[in-house]
């Protein structure tokens, strides 16, 4: 909501585009690895995915990732700050 709040089309396309890329990624290296959930515990509810690899931590990383490429876009100066703030997230 935050780019189109400011006028900025062109990066809230490129980040839905984005995080939907991410999903179908996502979705399809689950099909790929197939690895199981481990069995630890019973479970309140069930969840017909794979668990590797994180759909959470995937997420993440777009998101944190564009973000860092639109501010380092936006302040060039400060570019490796940037890279090296997304890197430690």
């Amino acid at each position: 909501i935050g780019p189109l709040f400011y006028k900025r089309g062109i990066e809230a396309t490129s980040l839905g585009i984005a995080a939907v890329g991410a999903l179908g990624l996502n979705y399809w290296l689950k099909i790929l690895f197939a690895r199981a959930r481990p069995a630890l515990w019973d479970w309140i509810i069930h969840v017909g995915h794979h668990s590797f690899p994180s759909g959470h931590a995937m997420g993440s990383m777009v998101i944190y990732g564009f973000l860092a490429y639109v501010l380092a876009k936006q302040f060039p100066q400060w570019r490796r700050q940037i890279f090296a703030s997304m890197t430690g997230l």
